[in-house]
């Protein structure tokens, strides 16, 4: 069984080994594969100015009222929708077909929607190089482009579409079942990289099965990311790029170790990583520490604590407290 604050240290850990890497693998995802599709976005909302609002698929003063959210949970949700529709489908569906729109289409499905598996694949390989503390080694940033040369693209191209299409699908029949859905597939593109040799339908199954009964932490864990979210918002990105961006794709790497048996004695309590000894970010102040104030603390005031008020906190109020 993993936890939160495990993955965490993990990931944080990983993006220190090697941090020049990450950062720029980082950077190439939200480039590469996040701004993909997004640019479309902005080419049709920039065309219109006096309609021009923000690039929410739902507002999120809707979601507060119509699901009873607070304005933190319901910014993400929305950052959730808006990333189920990378594909573009459900704005194609909205706005009709253009000649951008069908090229971006195409360049979504067939390049950036397999860079994701290459990402992915770096930040595996670099959590093992972590654990290895090779620090002159590791993944090289030419991994991004692993799809394209593993010998099998095609499958690998259509299962990251089917994989959209099926979240796309759900979501446009509910909200909640949308997001549900994209938790339940969150691991295909792991397994596609680890197995290459498999079908998509097997990689959804695999992917279904791992994340059986641990899709309410995973949410919860990208839930415990929004303080650097706002960080990295407050700061024009650049908390992002430089840290929080590396540290998130870090940590769901570690997550998809936790989920795949890899390592198990290094996850969870007792003996073995982040076990309340002596470590990386422990006893002392700061964003992330086990005894004071900061984002992911064990005593304190914080998103993410054991002891007083927040998102998940074992002692206060919060969505998932002990009390």
């Amino acid at each position: 069984m993993w936890d939160r604050q495990t993955l965490k240290w993990k990931g944080r850990n990983a993006i220190r080994v090697n941090y020049l890497k990450c950062l720029l693998m980082a950077f190439m995802i939200a480039i590469l594969v996040e701004g993909g599709y997004s640019s479309y976005l902005n080419y049709t909302t920039e065309s219109d100015q006096e309609e021009q609002q923000d690039n929410d698929i739902i507002p999120i003063e809707e979601l507060e009222e119509q699901y009873g959210l607070t304005a933190e949970q319901a910014q993400q949700v929305s950052n959730l929708i808006n990333q189920l529709d990378s594909s573009g489908i459900y704005s194609i569906l909205e706005n009709g077909f253009t000649v951008p729109t069908l090229v971006l289409l195409l360049l979504t499905i067939f390049v950036f929607n397999v860079l994701e598996i290459g990402g992915d694949r770096f930040f595996v390989g670099n959590a093992r190089a972590a654990d290895r503390q090779q620090t002159d080694g590791g993944p090289s940033l030419g991994e991004i482009s692993y799809a394209f040369r593993s010998g099998n693209y095609g499958t690998m191209a259509l299962g990251m579409f089917m994989r959209k299409l099926f979240i796309m699908l759900w979501s446009m029949l509910f909200v909640i079942p949308g997001i549900i859905k994209s938790y339940e597939y969150r691991m295909v593109p792991y397994i596609m990289t680890e197995h290459p040799e498999i079908s998509w339908q097997e990689a959804f199954r695999r992917s279904r099965e791992m994340m059986y009964g641990s899709k309410w932490d995973a949410f919860v864990l990208d839930l415990s990311f929004i303080g650097w979210q706002l960080l990295s918002l407050f700061s024009f990105g650049i908390i992002g790029i430089l840290y929080s961006n590396p540290y998130y794709y870090a940590t769901c790497a570690e997550l998809y170790r936790a989920l795949s048996g890899e390592n198990t004695n290094a996850y969870g309590g007792g003996n073995g990583w982040d076990n309340g000894g002596n470590g990386w970010d422990n006893g002392g102040s700061g964003w992330d520490n086990n005894n004071g104030s900061g984002w992911d603390n064990n005593n304190g005031s914080g998103w993410d604590n054991n002891s007083g008020n927040g998102w998940n906190n074992n002692n206060g109020n919060g969505w998932n407290n002990g009390q």
